[in-house]
């Protein structure tokens, strides 16, 4: 069964946190690239039928949301399988509640090709300006008038939600009008399709007390918007501080109190609706000196994630134990400067932060800023993933021939081998780069003959994104490879223990991992005074020609029926 899912995200927030002088990331970032016309046109989505899309059955445990910036919306280093939802950033909403410049929407948002994956779609609609804001949650008319044009946009299938970003409104009086707000949108949006799904995005610290979750009964998640702790017009600062210890202030905010915080008002149940985001960027202040806590000289600028990384590679970077967060310091002639950011080290506390209080999932601001670099992806993976076999250490067990299996390479985070030597390999795909991720097969034969390997999806055929090779590993190195291929191989091997390698090729700096097809098959050879006077039974269409000394689990780790052995076999998982 494929399910017809629409998310209606609405996404708001408040910068009393980030200082009204500077505005938010988001509201900054939209200022420096206005205009500047979206890099990558997709042209007009398909209207396909729900059921010709990819059923939503994501790869992570938990939600994993990402906004796309109309001004970088390439996807070719995005990681489908590990993401849930995109968000389009941004259409922009004018007074009375009509909406304005969307940014090439639709045609410049991937919305076929995400739904290729199953990943959900939303568009972003914008404001950053107060009055228009407050004008809208007092007006039964404009509200109305909100509801009907963003329905307009999104309609037809063309996207799943709607994600709405308001910032800089302050406190709303009463605060009802909030809450009303987000009822009314539901009742407004499930009389038109009961699928679809109300979100909000709120902000850290709640300082305007505007927020009222338990009270917004239809809305299913909260989106916290964990960043601009300290912002680019406040003194320099962990941007997501994990903890607030020495030498921080006491009564200063981080992630782990915002969390707390919310639930303490709103109850544990909470917890359900809540999905952690983090930044893929920091800030960059001139300081007075070299004190920290700081002293701003200017405010900050904003530096992505790639660019902490390019920019700034020769300065060391140094640890926060107070925050839990990297920084670097250095002088250029008379002037200081401190840059606050976020790796992949400490991402990764956060995300583990938000597995184990159990909220519905994570995301971060923004996608393509870490173009550079795999190590957030690996994060993610490492703490949202089911955990499977498909490492050396415990390799996916081919325990029946023929053998076929279904699967992604991000569902295991393997990055074991980055190259292979091979003996034999027609395609000398051993010189190219196998730095992504793989998956590890083991085969224990206790028969001589022919092994047959072919990924028969996932190839790098006809366009496609993913481009997995095989290859066939005496041991557990690429120095023990024995014959690789592109896509499919035929090779006489000895009975013994062997391992295949199913590898994501890395080329222009774009891991093409993600999900594969392999079918491998073994002929064994007639006659061998090894096997001579078998019976006829040995040569059988599911021949088992394994050591039985060996033990062979299954992925559980328990043996299977001979039905659940045959054909495809599912990837069992077990939780993190």
């Amino acid at each position: 069964m494929v399910f017809k899912v629409f998310v209606f995200s609405v996404f708001m927030t408040v910068t009393a946190l980030y200082g009204m002088e500077s505005g938010s990331v988001h509201f900054s970032q939209s200022l420096k690239f206005r205009n500047v016309p979206p890099p990558v046109f997709y042209g007009e989505p398909s209207l396909q039928p729900a059921s010709l899309s990819a059923k939503f059955q994501p790869v992570t445990e938990k939600l994993i949301f990402g906004y796309l910036p109309y001004w970088n919306n390439s996807t070719t280093h995005l990681r489908w399988g590990l993401l849930t939802d995109l968000l389009y950033f941004s259409c922009e909403m004018e007074s009375g509640g009509i909406l304005g410049n969307c940014n090439g929407w639709p045609e410049s948002a991937p919305i076929d090709e995400a739904r290729k994956y199953g990943v959900r779609v939303h568009l972003v609609i914008t404001s950053f300006n107060k009055d228009d804001i407050l004008g809208l949650l007092g007006s039964p008319t404009q509200k109305e008038t909100f509801f009907d044009e963003v329905w307009n946009k999104v309609k037809n299938h063309k996207a799943d939600g709607v994600n709405i970003d308001f910032e800089a409104f302050g406190a709303v009086e009463p605060r009802t009008l909030l809450t009303n707000f987000f009822n009314d949108l539901s009742n407004h949006i499930k009389s038109k399709d009961n699928d679809m799904i109300i979100s909000a995005a709120i902000p850290a610290v709640d300082w305007s007390d505007n927020w009222d979750l338990a009270g917004m009964t239809n809305v299913d998640y909260f989106f916290i918007m964990l960043y601009d702790y300290h912002w680019r017009g406040g003194e320099p600062g962990p941007v997501a501080p994990l903890l607030r210890e020495t030498p921080w202030p006491s009564w200063t905010r981080s992630v782990t109190r915002s969390i707390d915080d919310y639930v303490d008002a709103n109850g544990v149940a909470i917890k359900k609706k809540l999905i952690a985001g983090y930044p893929y960027y920091g800030y960059k202040w001139k300081t007075v000196d070299a004190s920290i806590p700081g002293t701003k000289v200017e405010n900050a600028v904003s530096v992505i994630y790639d660019k902490v990384y390019s920019d700034y590679f020769l300065i060391d970077s140094l640890w926060d134990d107070g925050s839990m967060t990297p920084y670097k310091i250095w002088k250029e002639g008379d002037d200081w400067y401190q840059l606050w950011y976020d790796d992949a080290t400490s991402l990764g506390l956060k995300f583990a932060l938000a597995d184990a209080e159990n909220l519905a999932g994570s995301g971060m601001w923004a996608l393509n800023y870490d173009t550079s670099k795999d190590d957030l992806w690996k994060e993610i993976a490492r703490y949202f993933v089911n955990s499977e076999k498909g490492s050396f250490q415990e390799p996916v067990a081919i325990d029946k021939f023929p053998f076929i299996y279904e699967g992604d390479t991000y569902r295991y985070v393997s990055y074991e081998i980055d190259s292979y030597s091979c003996l034999e390999n027609p395609d000398n795909s051993y010189f190219d780069n196998l730095s992504g991720p793989e998956k590890i097969f083991r085969i224990d034969l206790n028969k001589s003959g022919v092994l047959t390997a072919e990924i028969t999806k996932g190839w790098g055929n006809d366009g496609e994104r993913e481009d997995i090779d095989i290859f066939l590993l005496s041991g557990d190195s690429g120095k023990d490879c024995i014959i690789g291929s592109k896509r499919k191989f035929s090779h006489s091997i000895e009975k013994g223990t062997y391992f295949l390698s199913a590898d994501s090729n890395v080329s222009d700096n774009v891991t093409r991992g993600g999900p594969f097809v392999v079918e491998i098959d073994f002929t064994p050879s007639e006659v061998s005074e090894e096997n001579e006077g078998d019976s006829p039974e040995d040569d059988s269409d599911d021949h088992e020609i394994f050591d039985a000394d060996k033990e062979i689990p299954d992925d559980n780790g328990t043996k299977e029926s001979d039905d659940e052995q045959k054909g495809s076999r599912g990837c069992s998982i077990t939780t993190i």
